[in-house]
């Protein structure tokens, strides 16, 4: 994803904007017809973030917003574009990617946002990808009342209220939205009755039919798995270098004060030493106390190691103190600051799965593969459950050779890297459940509306039009196990399930029949697809969890 930041709206950004597109089009970045498929450019993003002062700016702040945006289209890239944080203006977050190199942001994550629909490997989350798809969908079949329709609003209980957009030509399409936190709700639309979940909206393109609802998805959930391949394991595939503490007397620059980091660095690196002597009258013990406005520092007297101290996201400001011992004559002190080698050699794992390193065993620093930086690490920062802030960082397939891969780790703390391991990533499983309250998938609520050109208006729902649980397995994978199949009223959910109180005990077989040896199949939740009615008197709900290989 390319970025350009923009902040006004003057005659000098518009022409610095202009030229560094022109001297970005010259890249292969920016240059679809000479890329792989793996890095094929599909976005551009405006990195705006105007939308928390855009108010103060009352008319003009508006104003600014549609500035930016037509300079943006104006600059003819050829792929759309997308603002970040801004409300009336497209979501850029579909694909989190990663921080390769130096690019992260001061303590954030080298995954940056791996929730995304499009996870950080570029592989379907789901649910929140299906969801988004189903939302779209229902969304463009109410597109032509929305466009060009007159907005009605009717209040449907305390906290329940309809959106109806009517178009000229008969168009109807209406949203019922229940802002109830805390319980579902019935209301009457239309001498009609709606079945409305805590905190949700249902999307009406007829202004009679569910065609989806926010609450009540039929999606699938995946789970993904990260399977180790290669150990580093052995003392004879590493070569270890260690930096030396500088001495005072061979710096290349001297000042009579401490630097300030970045402006010293020029960017260039994310580490600058500091060194500095004294005398000392007497051999005794000090304390030590540096206050710093920067990312981490580490302290060394006399050539040992005495401590470290870092910062954090929300306030990088720290202290570090520490009890030293100090001699009697000339006491040196080194401190290296940090913003945010070992090599060894590994050959590429079979296969087309996303590839990741596994550095659970070290602390913090930074890895590159074959001179790529795939980003900095820091596996020591806890959260605040205990756990690692991130354990696996992305190595994209393009990055590697078949044979003769060449991993270098700079480690700044400490770490074993006898215990990194290159790992693959897939799907493993797909789970399903819908109950006979889920609306069915909006490709079917197309499919019997749509003859031809003509479009037919029918209330209720038609035949054929069941909830199903959808399975797809990612590319390259088929359904090779159905772990778990219940048609009935299975409890739980995809986390955790069991049988309930009405199970057809020929589900699974049933499943297993129709998914086997499939990238994806469709089951809908039916006595007729089943053969049989288990329990008359219990609505019926559908759960199939399936392992891909």
């Amino acid at each position: 994803m390319i970025k350009v930041a923009m902040v006004m709206n003057d005659a000098g950004v518009y022409h610095f904007g202009c030229m560094t597109f022109q001297a970005l089009s010259s890249d292969p970045i920016m240059n679809p017809s000479r890329l792989s498929i793996a890095f094929q450019r599909i976005v551009n993003t405006i990195e705006n973030e105007y939308q928390t002062v855009e108010a103060a700016f009352y008319k003009g702040g508006p104003r600014y917003v549609q500035w930016a945006a037509k300079m943006a289209v104006g600059l003819q890239t050829g792929v759309p574009w997308v603002m970040c944080k801004q409300d009336d203006a497209p979501d850029p977050v579909y694909h989190g990617g990663t921080n390769f190199g130096r690019t992260g942001s001061a303590f954030v994550l080298t995954s940056y946002y791996d929730q995304a629909p499009l996870d950080e490997y570029g592989l379907i989350r789901e649910p929140k990808w299906s969801h988004l798809k189903e939302l779209h969908a229902a969304i463009k079949l109410c597109s032509k009342p929305l466009l060009t329709g007159a907005q009605k609003i009717f209040p449907l209980g305390e906290l329940q209220q309809a959106y109806v957009f009517e178009g000229n030509s008969g168009e109807c399409a209406a949203f019922l939205v229940n802002n109830d936190s805390r319980k579902d709700s019935t209301v009457l639309f239309q001498h009609i009755s709606y079945e409305l979940p805590r905190k949700s909206i249902s999307i009406l393109p007829d202004c009679k039919t569910v065609a989806f609802n926010t609450y009540k998805v039929s999606t699938q959930y995946n789970t993904r798995t990260m399977t180790p391949g290669q150990s580093f394991d052995s003392v004879e595939r590493w070569e270890e270098y260690r930096e030396a503490i500088p001495y005072f007397g061979k710096t290349s620059l001297t000042a009579e004060t401490l630097l300030e980091h970045w402006n010293t660095t020029k960017d260039e690196t994310d580490y600058l030493w500091y060194t500095f002597r004294f005398q000392h009258n007497s051999s005794d013990t000090q304390l030590l106390n540096i206050q710093s406005r920067g990312h981490v520092l580490h302290a060394f007297v006399n050539g040992e190691f005495t401590g470290s101290a870092h910062g954090s996201h929300d306030n990088s400001s720290f202290t570090l103190e520490n009890t030293i011992h100090l001699k009697n004559g000339t006491n040196d002190v080194a401190l290296l600051s940090a913003t945010v080698g070992l090599p060894s050699v590994f050959n590429a794992p079979a296969g087309e799965d996303p590839v990741a390193l596994n550095l659970n065993s070290m602390g913090k620093g930074e890895a590159w593969i074959n001179g790529q930086s795939i980003g900095r690490y820091w596996v020591s920062f806890r959260t605040y459950k205990g756990n690692s802030s991130q354990t696996w960082y992305n190595i994209p397939r393009p990055f590697l050779k078949p044979t003769g891969n060449l991993l270098v780790l700079l480690e700044e703390e400490e770490g074993n890297p006898l215990g990194i391991t290159i790992d693959t990533i897939a799907i493993s499983k797909v789970c399903g459940h819908v109950t006979s309250s889920h609306p069915p998938p909006v490709r079917s609520w197309e499919a019997q509306n749509q003859i031809g050109d003509t479009k037919i208006n029918m209330p209720g729902r038609r035949p054929g039009r069941r909830p199903k649980v959808q399975l797809n397995c990612s590319q390259g994978k088929n359904i090779s196990k159905i772990l778990f199949a219940s048609f009935g009223n299975p409890e739980g959910d995809c986390d955790s399930y069991a049988t309930g109180s009405c199970h057809l005990f020929t589900s699974r077989a049933i499943v297993e029949k129709a998914c086997i040896g499939k990238k994806k199949c469709y089951i809908p939740n039916s006595n007729q697809y089943f053969g049989v009615d288990p329990c008359p008197d219990i609505p019926k709900a559908l759960l199939i969890d399936a392992q891909c290989t």
